[in-house]
């Protein structure tokens, strides 16, 4: 069997893994994720475009699309196999289904009609082919590849490309700080680092005409957890660990004195803690116990915020004090949504007092809870990835007083009172 039959066997096979519907359904922003996917789990890297072509949806001179080995080797190890060989050699018995190019059409017997339709087929095919030759692109002849990409802040990260291949001039990398960075890429140049002043999860991409065709994650661990207060004009204020007091996380008046920050200014107090969890993103459940109230430092619609940062994206629930939820948030994978242009009022709820938060994850479902009760839920599509992060926010100052993390079997796999 030639090439062209696994490679129908692996489209199925993808298809059924990514568990995005229909491949005719698919956009641009669905192959860049698929694209993500791949590259990460191979360590090679494909774009959009040539995903496009191996899917059908972008067209090529040839009848069947016939990537490059690196291509077919990154799918098949994708789909947990060592390499393009290895995938051969396990489906040797699939059947040989010919991919479908043209409805089925009823027999006729007319000689005239089937000449006619051939001539028709070949005219149509001369035509694709002059538009394809000249609208090929080479995107996917470039390497991504990054060293160094775990450590502590500061840290550099180096990153090793070639992009030679690349038609486009405008290639670049976008750093993911909190500020954007983007750095035009020098096509003659192979390496480019970077360094990361603070802990996080970044997600580093290689951009082709401003759209990223590849990503690397740097991972830039804390030593526990670590906390800082910042103000609205971006300033941070890094604290000790005074910030725990009688086993919750506090910051009492004495301590933020000690900041500068005006009390009466618009700040955050923030506690964070990455490290590999060893948990999966898309099946877990997290549970945080906290309060934010203003006679304990909290300001005027005093809200709990919750981030869980995984691989590929992140959780974010925002609780709010009640009539406040114009200010809530919810974020899960690619769904999106603020209390400014949804209805988020399940998210505005009494902090006053001790309050048990929760989000259970199981197969690509959110379900949101406040006291045991679920007051919200839904489902995504993209994958989170492992877990690689937990952060605690508080307009003001609230109080934590544990989290728990268990992973998709209910296991305990993190736990901290806050009492050492």
């Amino acid at each position: 069997m030639n090439d062209s039959i696994y490679l129908e066997r692996c489209k199925v096979l993808v298809q059924e893994k990514v568990k995005l519907g229909d491949i005719k359904s698919w956009k641009n922003k669905d192959f860049q994720y698929i694209s993500h996917e791949i590259s990460t789990v191979s360590k090679i890297s494909i774009s959009t475009d040539t995903l496009k072509r191996v899917f059908g949806k972008l067209k090529t001179y040839k009848t069947y699309y016939n990537p490059q080995d690196e291509t077919k080797n990154a799918i098949a190890i994708y789909l947990g196999y060592e390499n393009w060989e290895n995938f051969k050699i396990h489906n040797r018995d699939v059947k040989h289904h010919e991919p479908i190019l043209f409805s089925r059409l009823k027999y006729v017997t007319s000689k005239k009609i089937i000449f006619l339709g051939l001539a028709g087929i070949f005219a149509v095919s001369v035509v694709i082919l002059l538009l394809s030759f000249y609208k090929r692109d080479y995107t996917e002849r470039f390497t991504f590849t990054g060293k160094n990409l775990t450590g502590y802040a500061p840290h550099t990260s180096i990153f090793n490309y070639d992009i030679t291949g690349i038609k486009s001039d405008s290639v670049a990398i976008d750093y993911d700080w909190t500020i954007t960075m983007i750095e035009r890429l020098k096509k003659n140049d192979h390496t480019i680092t970077t360094i990361h002043g603070e802990p996080g999860y970044y997600h580093i991409k290689l951009l082709v005409d401003n759209k990223p065709i590849s990503t690397l994650g740097v991972h830039v661990l804390t030593r526990g957890w670590e906390a800082n207060v910042s103000t609205p004009t971006g300033i941070k204020h890094e604290l000790d660990s005074n910030y725990i007091v009688d086993g919750l996380f506090y910051l009492s008046d004495k301590e933020f004195q000690k900041t500068g920050v005006d009390p009466e200014v618009g700040h955050n107090l923030k506690f964070f803690n990455y490290k590999d969890f060893g948990v999966n993103g898309d099946n877990f459940e997290f549970e945080l116990k906290a309060k934010n109230t203003k006679e304990i430092g909290g300001l005027d619609c005093y809200d709990v915020q919750f981030e869980i940062i995984c691989e590929y994206g992140k959780v974010l629930v925002l609780f709010v004090k009640k009539g406040c939820h114009k200010y809530a948030r919810f974020q899960l994978s690619e769904v999106n949504m603020e209390g400014h242009n949804n209805d988020l009022s399940a998210f505005g709820q009494d902090l006053l007092d001790w309050r048990l938060f929760k989000i259970k994850i199981n197969d690509k479902k959110g379900f949101i809870y406040f006291d045991n009760n679920i007051v919200y839920e839904r489902a995504y599509t993209k994958s989170l990835g492992e877990v690689k992060g937990i952060v605690l926010s508080f307009r003001g100052r609230g109080m934590a007083d544990f989290v728990k993390l268990h992973n998709g079997s209910e296991k305990l796999i993190y736990a901290d009172d806050f009492n050492d």
